[in-house]
């Protein structure tokens, strides 16, 4: 997806920043608790995860392919995710620290390992 696509569907927050190579988008998530910084390639269908505590230490790092035949919807309905947890970032850490959870109604897994 191109970067036109991308901010269409993401919109222009200040949180978002293009990397020096100008290929990726750089998005900031700030939450009570830890930062989210996400990486947006162009021209690919991935995302990019860091959780850093407060203080700027990496706690957990993520990346997720999407492919096959709903991979752009896929990769469209992930966008369009981020953009909810950004207007009310509530996160957390659970299963000792390698899954994010985000609240909506209530806590959903969003990224990490996945566990039931």
């Amino acid at each position: 997806m191109d970067k036109q696509e991308i901010l269409k569907i993401l919109g222009k927050p200040e949180s978002f920043k293009e990397n020096a190579e100008g290929s990726a988008l750089t998005i900031l998530i700030q939450s009570e608790a830890l930062n989210v910084v996400i990486t947006v390639p162009y021209q690919v269908t991935e995302l990019i995860f860091e959780v850093q505590s407060k203080e700027g230490k990496t706690l957990l790092s993520d990346k997720h392919d999407f492919y096959g035949a709903s991979e752009y919807e896929d990769f469209k309905e992930s966008l369009l995710e981020i953009t909810d947890i950004i207007k009310s970032p509530e996160l957390r850490l659970t299963n000792n620290g390698k899954t994010v959870e985000a609240k909506g109604y209530k806590w959903y897994y969003w990224f990490g390992e996945f566990c039931n």
